[in-house]
Order: structure tokens, then C-alpha cells, then sequence
């Protein structure tokens, strides 16, 4: 058994990406971070990526922009590794705050931590993971599609914080409006129009085949309307026209989000879980 760091993208993809894109929509995190770096407001120089061998072949793959959670993929047989892989993030000091990844994985993950540390652990999300090959057509509300423009910065900077707080419990949100002024001129910010502006989807992380569908935002005062839905819907078909499938990720909690991304052909791949350290 071998752990390797890596100090560029492209040499932990070269003996990587093969690895990870075995669920290559579930992995779109791992995969899509590292490639995105250079068009978000982080610092590349933050990323810490390393990789545990098992006789040659990749058992475990993680990538991390400090303080915030690892990222980690691995399949069951990774989990024999854990101990070492502790032991080495704890003697290298890493700044290792919780766990993202495959949700009975990163539970032994959690356990074994604990062991180690007396660090308590809680699930902080429970997701499922969904991929679309083919879209199927679904009731679409009033209104027409369009691709955002730095006109609408100032209204979408609103909805970027509105979604972080709900969505993500106010994480990244200092840099909402510079999120939503790089994927408006990375031209992944698509609206639903109504009169006015109802409802948001966007694109991100695009890996070889697959692209994911992420910030799926309506106000309070437009939902029930059907607006997430259609905007949801017309950007999977823009997507599925160069992309092998499209990707998104569901919060477990929520049937309705769940219910509605599968009557429009999304089929779930993978359960993935957030777990933080307390």
C-alpha cells in the first residue's frame, strides 16, 4: 500500500481519473473541482490532492480546498485503508474538518476517525445522486428560457445568497456575488422568464462525459408554479446535446425535488453523504 500527494491536476488525474469516473456523475465534485479551479474565487494553491495505492491500483482518491471537507471517493475495498490514510492526514496535518463521498463509506470513514481522535461526527446532508441519458417531456409552465447576462448580476448575487442560506446553510456565502458573476461570464447561469425573472438553474463542473445541473433556485413567490421545473428541463436538453448525460444532486429529505427530476428521466446512481467533525 502506497499514499501519493500530488502537486498539480493533471498528474492526480493522469492516475486518477480512470479511477473516478467509474461513477463518473456521482464523482463530479472530485472530478469537476480541480478542473474549475481557474474560474472561481479560490485559491488553486489550496488544493491538496493525494491518492492510497493498493498494488498499484488506485483504492482511494481524495481532493480537499482547505478548511473545507475532503472529497473522497472510494469503493468498498478502500475502507481497509482507513487506518493508514488517518494516520497519515493526522502526521501531515491536514486540516481535516469532516467528509464528502459515498454515504457507507464515509460512515466507516466517520467511525474510524473517531477512533482515533474522540472527534464526535453527525451527517450533516444525505444526498442521492441522479444521472439523465434521455430527457423525457414534461408539462412546461409559461415563460421562456434564456442564458444570463451581467445584467441580471445584482438580481442573481440576491438569489445565490437566498440559495446558500436554504440550500447549503450559508456556506461560501461571502462570496456569493463572486460566484454569480463567474458562472454568468462562464455563461452557466440560465433563467426562466415570466414577465419577469421566476426561476435559475446552472451548469458546472463538466467532466469528459457528463455536466452537472447545480443552484437550482425560485423564490418563495413564484414556486408551485412549475418554473424550476421548465427552466430544469430545457437546460438538461441544452446539455444532452453535448454532454453524454447531464447530473444533478438531490437533498434525501426533499421528495418533492426528487419526485420531479425523475418524472423528467433522472435516475439515481449513487448515495452520497456531507459529514462533519465535532
Amino acid at each position: 500500500m502506497k499514499i501519493k500527494q500530488y502537486k498539480s491536476t493533471t498528474d492526480f488525474f493522469s492516475e486518477n481519473l480512470e479511477f473516478l469516473e467509474r461513477q463518473e456523475a456521482a464523482n463530479n465534485l472530485i472530478i469537476g473541482i480541480p478542473k474549475s479551479m481557474g474560474h472561481f474565487p479560490y485559491d488553486e494553491k489550496k488544493l491538496k490532492m493525494l491518492s492510497v495505492f493498493d498494488k498499484k491500483r488506485v483504492a482511494i482518491s481524495i481532493a480537499q480546498t482547505p478548511p473545507r471537507n475532503l472529497l473522497m471517493y472510494c469503493e468498498q475495498n478502500g475502507v481497509a485503508h482507513f487506518d493508514t490514510l488517518i494516520d497519515f492526514l493526522i502526521h501531515n496535518n491536514w486540516e481535516v474538518n469532516g467528509v464528502v463521498g459515498p454515504y457507507h463509506e464515509m460512515v466507516e470513514f466517520a467511525d474510524r476517525w473517531n477512533a482515533f481522535t474522540g472527534q464526535k461526527w453527525e451527517i450533516n446532508f444525505k444526498q442521492k445522486a441522479y444521472q439523465l441519458k434521455e430527457l423525457i417531456e414534461v408539462p412546461i409552465s409559461e415563460g421562456t428560457f434564456r442564458l444570463a447576462t451581467m445584467k441580471d448580476h445584482e438580481l442573481m448575487t440576491e438569489w445565490f445568497t437566498a440559495f446558500l442560506i436554504e440550500a447549503l446553510s450559508g456556506e461560501q456565502l461571502d462570496h456569493a456575488a463572486a460566484i454569480a458573476k463567474s458562472k454568468i461570464e462562464n455563461g452557466e447561469v440560465f433563467l426562466w422568464e415570466n414577465k419577469e425573472i421566476v426561476s435559475m438553474a446552472c451548469s458546472a463542473r463538466p467532466t469528459r462525459n457528463c455536466v452537472t445541473i447545480n443552484y437550482v433556485y425560485t423564490p418563495k413567490e413564484f414556486r408551485g408554479k412549475g418554473y424550476g421545473s421548465s427552466v430544469t428541463h430545457h437546460l438538461s436538453k441544452l446539455l444532452l446535446q453535448q454532454y453524454k448525460y447531464c447530473a444533478l444532486f438531490t437533498d434525501m429529505a426533499n421528495p418533492t425535488s426528487n419526485s420531479i427530476y425523475q418524472k423528467m428521466g433522472y435516475r439515481e446512481v449513487a448515495r452520497w453523504c456531507t459529514i462533519d467533525f465535532v
